[in-house]
């Protein structure tokens, strides 16, 4: 056993998991009702941060878990954007 733990999976915060009614649970429909109310739109860690008012490290964290189930898309320069279906 070599004691490395396999990686996180960050998905785990959009699940059932995450109490209905949460800050998270409302962070990740805030960040998902921006980018699909504003096609193009273009979110950085800082902006997700204050439009979920959660710190930096939780917006990277959900704007990761997003990213992981195709929802966006880095696009360079630190910046998210939908995923196009």
């Amino acid at each position: 056993m070599s004691g490395t733990r396999p990686p996180p999976d960050r998905t785990v915060l959009l699940r059932e998991e995450a109490p209905q009614g949460s800050r998270i649970e409302q962070a990740i429909n805030r960040l998902r009702l921006v980018f699909q109310q504003l096609p193009g739109a273009e979110l950085s860690v800082a902006d997700a941060s204050r439009l979920t008012e959660l710190d930096l490290f939780l917006s990277q964290i959900l704007l990761n878990a997003l990213e992981d189930l195709r929802f966006v898309r880095r696009i360079g320069g630190g910046l998210y954007q939908h995923q196009a279906e």
